[in-house]
């Protein structure tokens, strides 16, 4: 009798979604079964040093255990010059010095960063309905800097031991701001 009531159930949601009443989700589900909710999206302040870079950065706690970082945000919060091609999943571009060139072919599943090439594992790179969502451990290593990400105090904490073009433009603006226009 249980069996019956769960297969009617079912008859009927499935017929809720042909008639178009309940949608399906936005995202491609992943390899391993997970689809991104957006109810469980964290947003992480982008941390270096004493500076809060951007407007932060949208990320999801995956499966695995792992953080997965929406690329578009992790971008423009480090005002990287890259072009995402999501139709042919590649994306390209340099980080912080044009001799560092990153180029992630999804649909090939490989990256190179710099002189290392190396093949994509998977959930690396995840469809999300943002775009891109890219594992923290993944993007250390093709941007050469450390990532710590911390859903728990909503922070991503970026470790460099030089400075980032970002945090100089921002010492510009800074040391730009104090100075005071002559008075004639």
């Amino acid at each position: 009798m249980l069996r019956a009531g769960k297969k009617l159930r079912a008859i009927a949601l499935l017929g809720l979604i042909c008639a178009g009443a309940i949608s399906a989700p936005a995202a491609t589900p992943i390899a391993d079964g997970w689809t991104p909710d957006p109810e469980e999206q964290f947003l992480l302040d982008v941390n270096l040093r004493r500076l809060r870079l951007g407007d932060g950065v949208r990320a999801y706690a995956t499966p695995g255990g792992s953080t997965c970082i929406v690329f578009g945000d992790f971008l423009s919060a480090l005002d990287v010059p890259m072009k995402i091609d999501l139709s042919a999943k590649k994306a390209s571009g340099w980080a912080f010095k044009e001799e560092h060139r990153i180029v992630i072919d999804a649909s090939s599943g490989a990256v190179t960063y710099g002189k290392t090439a190396e093949t994509l594992k998977p959930g690396t790179v995840r469809e999300t309905p943002e775009g891109w969502c890219v594992d923290s451990a993944a993007l250390s290593r093709w941007f050469g800097i450390t990532l710590k990400p911390n859903t728990g105090a909503s922070s991503l904490i970026l470790e460099s031991e030089a400075k980032l073009p970002v945090e100089l433009a921002i010492e510009r603006e800074r040391r730009q701001a104090r100075i005071k226009p002559a008075k004639f």
